[in-house]
């Protein structure tokens, strides 16, 4: 919001254009004061953005007197997320090794806390109510992610190497030559030569979810067949019998069964 901008830019200007310079070593010196903003046409005048004292936030550590904290708009929760930032950068600033920062992040509590947050305000529906399933599926999605970054670091100890390969490598990954990642909706009325299709588990494709909220298993099947027609030359089908996060045994897609690619029991719904 308004705030989060303010805060931004004030930091900004405290860093003389770096962020964490400005978390870390700000220049106490800087007016954050905004310059008076006049409309001659109306006659107006816009009102001078109030300072605070920055000591009336009380805090353990040093960020205790950080100018940051003279922006008056600032109540204490905010102040109190700052201070982590704060703290978390401290450290994260001496690490040289990639596994070792990535153990920081996951072990932060900021870090839950915004998981926590981001989890639960995407399992929020208009009405206000939280869907606790899907909360807990965001919260594992957003675990996958955090461990394919910790599996990078695998490649990429040193930390520049690493910040190097996250800035710079992912853009590279995705332009020329290479693996086209596509949902099933998003791969109509495309071929390609070579075609994997996974997560071919029953409860997954079809979709047990999906079909529970209204669709039915001839729309499920259709999209199979979307699948598998876009291979030209080559297709694979796989499914992963278990599942290690979620301790989970699966059994293969009725389509593959169907198909006569795997043998199994089918139900009829």
């Amino acid at each position: 919001g308004v705030l989060a901008k303010e805060i931004f830019d004030a930091l900004l200007k405290l860093g003389h254009g770096n962020l964490i310079k400005g978390f870390l070593d700000p220049d106490k010196n800087v007016n954050l004061q905004n310059h008076q903003k006049r409309n001659y046409q109306l006659g107006l005048f816009a009102d001078l953005e109030e300072l605070a004292s920055e000591t009336r936030f009380k805090f353990e550590s040093e960020f205790d007197a950080h100018p940051i904290l003279r922006l008056s708009k600032i109540n204490d929760l905010c102040a109190r997320n700052l201070e982590k930032i704060y703290l978390f950068l401290k450290k994260a600033m001496e690490i040289k090794h990639s596994l070792t920062l990535v153990n920081l992040i996951c072990e932060n509590s900021f870090y839950r806390e915004i998981c926590e947050e981001l989890a639960t305000k995407r399992a929020t529906n208009k009405a206000g109510q939280v869907d606790l399933l899907r909360k807990s599926e965001n919260l594992e999605k957003i675990e996958t992610k955090f461990n394919v970054l910790k599996e990078l670091t695998k490649n990429y100890s040193d930390i520049y190497k690493y910040y190097n390969f996250l800035t710079l490598g992912a853009s590279e990954m995705s332009s020329g030559k290479g693996v086209n990642l596509l949902s099933v909706h998003a791969s109509k009325g495309l071929e390609f030569d070579l075609v994997f299709v996974i997560d071919l588990a029953q409860g997954r494709f079809p979709n047990q979810k999906l079909m529970g909220m209204g669709g039915s298993l001839e729309e499920e099947r259709r999209l199979f067949y979307v699948a598998v027609t876009r291979a030209k030359n080559i297709l694979y089908l796989s499914y992963a019998k278990y599942d290690k996060n979620k301790k989970t045994s699966f059994t293969p897609s009725r389509f593959l069964i169907e198909a006569g690619l795997c043998k199994g029991e089918l139900t009829i719904d």
